[in-house]
């Protein structure tokens, strides 16, 4: 019978499974979804002026010197924007973090084996394709995803270092590599955070091999500057901007930042952005610091984890998608408790022996660790099959809610693969598989109908609707005006040059000409257009945004 277990063992199988299930969930409807994130507008943006003939060694955004973050995302994106032959395509700039998505997950399985074996490993990176931050930022053309690879890797590598007895430098060296194109993606986290994580896993477990490990370190350090280097002496050269812009970034990070947040602010954002598997993290923390403490691969996991997490904790910017950064360490230790539960369990016989016969003389005995991930397995299961369930019936009986085909026949899937699920739950079977199966098919319809989904919740939405239905007035008028906050989504949208106007409403109007065209817009309160002498041509209110298009006519309006 089909196994986890079977699976995890082929690892080209292995492999091509989790690319598979990558690309199920991450490229239905990659380009679909509004771009609207000022993180990832300031990557497209930035891009496209690269692409279409502007620097490639100073990023500009929106006219002005885009240097907080280092270039090799603009870089990248601006590369597929050439490669698609189009600078209007978001599906082409998100295929590179759908990619290292990809890659993210099968170095979460390969490289996590070393420290947990095949089995969690597999389980760990399924979990980690199928969580929730990990779905929704491996879809958006953002640095966070390759950030967290390349970081995920740097610490994968000085495990390998510290644990190997002989050619242990080429891994320190492929330490070096991975924290400099860490680096050069979006700065010193892809380097403190490998550095905290060594750190602490050799102060408990009390390593002989400190001053190796020092060593190792700065040949580590040495090339990730070697890496790193030369893009900001480049900048240095053509612009005096450099330290000031970096400075300011490191400045928002530590101290003066826009996004603060308590302490433990990640406490619940983990959990929160690992979707379905939140509530497995804590006891499967509690489960390896109290069995596994004394094995070196779950007891780094361990000292990642929490330097990491204080880390973050630390900083003034706390933002959701920092905590991609803790991503593969919870998901390899999730992975190996829910993998605890799908194993046969021993029975206890009167001779104290430990054996897997039947379970009609004998009941089981089990701890708290494996007794919770099967109950809550089972209760993922009866979720699904409900859920299933009633997505079908109200797609067979035509409800009100008028729920697309992909999603009816989605229902009924899942609906079955969770009833397999239960059955083989409590059969004491392997069970992950079904469950996977459950998450995949979800989360591939979802993916399909991305922007439907969207425009129920992104209320941003309304300016691309906006520019969409009048695409061909904006592009015809010799200025394109904007006043609001939506400038960088306008601009990347018009694909045009606009001009930002920054004074009142009646002054921006008494200074165009015939022909301009003026987009106002406002979030989260009513937008006052009475002083404007005329009637927009096009309006677009929805939900706490509102935005309006006027044309100046020189006969109706001298």
């Amino acid at each position: 019978m089909f196994s986890i277990s079977k699976l995890a063992r082929n690892n080209w199988l292995a492999a091509a499974f989790l690319i598979l299930l990558c690309a199920a969930l991450l490229l239905p409807g990659l380009g679909a979804s509004s771009v609207s994130r000022q993180q990832e507008l300031r990557v497209l943006l930035a891009a496209r002026e690269m692409a279409e003939g502007g620097s490639w060694i100073v990023p500009h955004f929106m006219g002005a010197e885009r240097l907080r973050k280092p270039p090799l995302m603009y870089w990248l994106v601006a590369s597929a924007f050439k490669a698609a032959g189009t600078t209007e395509s978001a599906a082409a700039a998100r295929a590179i973090s759908a990619a290292a998505g990809t890659a993210f997950v099968l170095a979460t399985f390969f490289l996590g084996r070393r420290l947990i074996g095949r089995r969690a490993a597999f389980v760990g990176a399924i979990i980690l394709a199928t969580s929730v931050g990990f779905l929704r930022h491996a879809r958006l053309a953002e640095t966070d995803i390759p950030q967290a690879l390349f970081c995920s890797l740097t610490i994968f590598s000085i495990f390998t270092a510290l644990t190997v007895r002989t050619g242990n430098l080429k891994h320190w060296i492929f330490a070096g590599i991975f924290s400099g194109i860490g680096f050069m993606f979006k700065g010193p986290a892809s380097v403190a955070m490998p550095i905290a994580a060594v750190a602490t896993f050799i102060f408990v477990a009390r390593s002989h091999r400190a001053a190796l490990t020092l060593r190792g370190i700065i040949v580590a350090l040495v090339i990730c500057a070697a890496i790193a280097a030369p893009w900001y002496i480049a900048v240095a050269l053509k612009t005096a901007n450099t330290n000031a812009q970096a400075g300011d970034e490191i400045n928002r990070l530590l101290t003066e930042s826009a996004h603060k947040g308590p302490i433990f602010y990640y406490v619940w954002t983990l959990p929160a952005r690992l979707g379905i598997w939140a509530l497995a993290l804590p006891v499967a923390i509690f489960g390896a610091a109290k069995k596994l403490r004394h094995h070196r691969g779950p007891l780094y996991l361990l000292c990642w984890l929490a330097s990491s997490f204080a880390i973050l904790s630390a900083l003034s910017s706390k933002q959701n998608h920092y905590a991609l950064l803790l991503f593969a360490p919870s998901a390899l230790l999730t992975g190996w408790l829910l993998a605890e539960a799908a194993r046969k369990l021993p029975i206890i016989g009167k001779d104290g022996r430990a054996n897997f016969q039947s379970l009609e003389k004998t009941k089981p005995r089990r701890d708290f660790c494996s007794g919770f991930a099967r109950v809550y397995l089972i209760a993922l299961c009866l979720i699904a099959l409900v859920a299933g369930f009633l997505i079908f019936a109200a797609w067979f009986f035509a409800c009100p809610i008028s729920w697309p085909r992909v999603f009816g026949w989605a229902g009924a899937f899942v609906s079955v693969l969770a009833a397999v699920a239960l059955f083989r739950l409590f059969f004491r079977c392997d069970v992950i598989a079904p469950m996977v199966a459950c998450a995949a098919v979800l989360a591939f319809a979802t993916g399909i109908h991305a922007l439907r989904l969207e425009q129920i919740v992104d209320a941003d939405h309304a300016i691309v609707e906006l520019l969409a239905s009048n695409r061909a007035a904006i592009r015809a008028a010799p200025r394109f005006i904007i006043s609001g906050p939506h400038n960088s989504i306008i601009a990347w949208y018009a694909h045009r040059d606009v001009a930002v106007s920054t004074n009142g409403l009646a002054a921006t109007w008494a200074g165009m000409n015939s022909g301009d065209v003026l987009l106002c817009s406002a979030r989260k309160q009513p937008l006052d257009v009475s002083a404007i002498p005329a009637a927009p041509f096009a309006k677009q209110p929805r939900l706490d945004v509102s935005a309006f298009l006027f044309r100046k006519d020189a006969e109706k309006n001298p």
